[in-house]
């Protein structure tokens, strides 16, 4: 009878379409849900039972059973982490939360292990038809790789600022040893051999005279006049090292005063960039006084030689001249001794310098060009219409900056390798198995790709007294030759040894990759050489890592077989 009194076409038919209208809406909201890229989940009640899933947040937890599960107990991981809390917050106050970057421990597959994964979440209150909340929304979506790349780009950025403080103490504390010592240091750059740099002991031989910047025939033409110039000339051109010692010199002391004559022990030094003479290094020590003291003993002995009458007296005062004359000589053979005893740390320092950059420029390559192809790989897999593509691509942006930083400062390292110097690192006991640990972080992209089967055993000897820094080059350099080299037509296999022999610590990576041949083994160690060409290399790891061994006492070998594999074996003494 309540419907009797409205014609169908008034009241059936608009509420059937009323209905049909919610359904369509219902369905376009439900292809959203389920087709939608980031994580969705609807949690019920006070106890947060899921109630709804998507495919993207299931992806999160592989075959583990979510839905119908309260939260703690289908995520049992999250008790006592801030999660719960959050979302106790939402459901009593309605207010929504959104935070980026939250650190869950989480188990990802059923009886696996924890570990962290990094996500932004939003929570948004659910209200009944009766206006009460009776669950939450949660909207998320993983960011753990963008995470992991800037801490991993972070923790190379300070190791880099360590190096540099290091290296610029280093570079203070020799230059406090020129500025402090009495011989008489520059040098010269160029074939017209402007003044760079000169310490006290040296301007004040040229006293009054502007000579940084400018070239020796400008401030100094007495030397060319006698001849000096024409000897850098010389050794300019051949490359080779002049020493002499009680050198006349005519100076100017001060300038525009009378010519004085000087007599020097003094060391030419050609310093080259890139096989290049780019300039030449000059210490000197002034031995004037002991000159000239041994001339007047050699005028006194032959005044005595003419006058027998005076033989006493003579013999007499040509004891005491001798005796000036042995301490003078002493003295000159002190001085010389100091100056050979420079030229050789200086020596040292600019090998052990070389080692330092080389080795730091080939360890970070690797890890800093995995860095820019990872930021490469997210920005490519980032949908242009995904919203947190916009909040992204400016850290990805940061972090490709800092990776050019990365890579610039590698350059200037490099560039400054032959002017610079770098005292040894001290030994200390080293963790070998964190070490391998660690080179197999860096290079843990490469062995993905190569399907490397690592095998470790260094049980037998868990430390060993050696610099951090130059150990854990030899390790990365060897098994990142190993991956680079290896033989396509097999799964590659590597092998990690060490032992204890003797006083010794044997250490050995051994493959079975391409392998050498004989006629390439002698080769192998030398200074740009590379045997294969079908990957990138500089030719500079393995000299250097020699180089490393060697100073240390050590030695290194190969043992290898083309088409079979090889095995490098390093012995470093305790």
């Amino acid at each position: 009878m309540l419907f009797s009194q409205t014609p169908k076409s008034s009241a059936l038919q608009p509420a059937a379409s009323e209905v049909s209208g919610k359904a369509a809406d219902q369905a376009c909201l439900a292809l959203f849900f389920e087709q939608a890229p980031a994580p969705i989940c609807v949690l019920a009640g006070p106890d947060f039972v899921y109630e709804l899933i998507n495919p993207a947040y299931q992806q999160l937890f592989p075959n583990r059973l979510l839905l119908g599960l309260p939260l703690l107990e289908a995520l049992p991981e999250l008790v006592g982490q801030a999660l719960p809390l959050q979302l106790r917050d939402v459901y009593t106050t309605g207010l929504s939360f959104e935070e980026c970057e939250i650190r869950l421990p989480l188990t990802r597959l059923p009886g696996g292990v924890s570990e962290d994964g990094y996500f932004n979440f939003i929570y948004q209150a659910r209200y009944s038809s009766a206006g009460l909340i009776d669950g939450i929304l949660v909207i998320g979506s993983e960011v753990t790789e963008q995470v992991l790349i800037r801490q991993r780009a972070n923790a190379l950025q300070a190791e880099m600022l360590v190096a540099a403080q290091q290296l610029a103490a280093q570079r203070e504390s020799f230059y406090q040893v020129f500025e402090q010592t009495p011989a008489l240091i520059c040098i010269l750059s160029g074939p017209e051999y402007r003044m760079d740099y000169h310490n006290p002991a040296f301007g004040q031989l040229y006293a009054g005279r502007e000579l940084l910047g400018r070239t020796v025939a400008e401030t100094q033409p007495e030397a060319v006049a006698q001849g000096f110039v024409a000897l850098l000339d010389q050794i300019y051109n051949t490359g080779e090292t002049y020493q002499a010692a009680e050198v006349l010199g005519m100076v100017q002391s001060p300038a525009g005063g009378p010519l004085q004559e000087r007599y020097f022990d003094f060391t030419y030094q050609p310093f080259q960039r890139n096989g290049q003479t780019i300039g030449i290094s000059v210490f000197a020590f002034e031995v004037t006084e002991q000159v000239l003291a041994r001339k007047e003993a050699e005028q006194s002995q032959t005044q005595l030689n003419i006058s027998a009458l005076d033989l006493g007296v003579a013999n007499v005062e040509l004891v005491a001249i001798n005796q000036e004359l042995l301490a003078a000589n002493g003295e000159v053979r002190t001085v010389n001794r100091e100056l050979d005893d420079t030229n050789h740390q200086l020596a040292r320092t600019n090998a052990e310098l070389d080692t330092f950059v080389y080795t730091a420029s080939h360890d970070l390559r690797a890890p800093i060009s995995n860095i820019e192809g990872l930021l490469s790989a997210v920005g490519d897999a980032l949908p242009a219409d995904h919203p947190i593509t916009a909040a992204v691509e400016p850290l990805l942006a940061m972090m490709q900056s800092a990776v050019t930083r990365f890579q610039r400062t590698l350059g200037h390292l490099t560039d400054i390798a032959h002017l610079e110097q770098n005292m040894a690192q001290p030994p200390e006991a080293v963790d070998m198995t964190a070490v391998i640990a660690d080179v197999q972080l860096d290079l843990a992209p490469l062995v993905k790709a190569a399907g490397a089967q690592l095998t470790v055993n260094v049980s037998d000897c868990p430390t060993h007294s050696f610099s951090p820094k130059n150990l854990r080059s030899i390790i990365y350099n060897l098994l990142s030759n190993a991956i680079k080299y290896r033989d396509p037509a097999r799964v590659l296999s590597v092998l990690i040894q060490c032992q204890s022999v003797g006083t010794n610590t044997m250490l050995s990576v051994t493959d079975n990759g391409l392998g050498l041949s004989s006629e390439q083994i002698p080769q192998l160690f030398g200074l740009f050489r590379r045997l294969h060409d079908h990957v990138e290399g500089s030719g500079v790891g393995l000299y250097m890592i020699k180089k490393i061994v060697e100073n240390a006492g050590g030695t290194i070998q190969v043992q290898s077989e083309a088409g079979i594999g090889s095995t490098f074996t390093v012995l470093l003494p305790q």
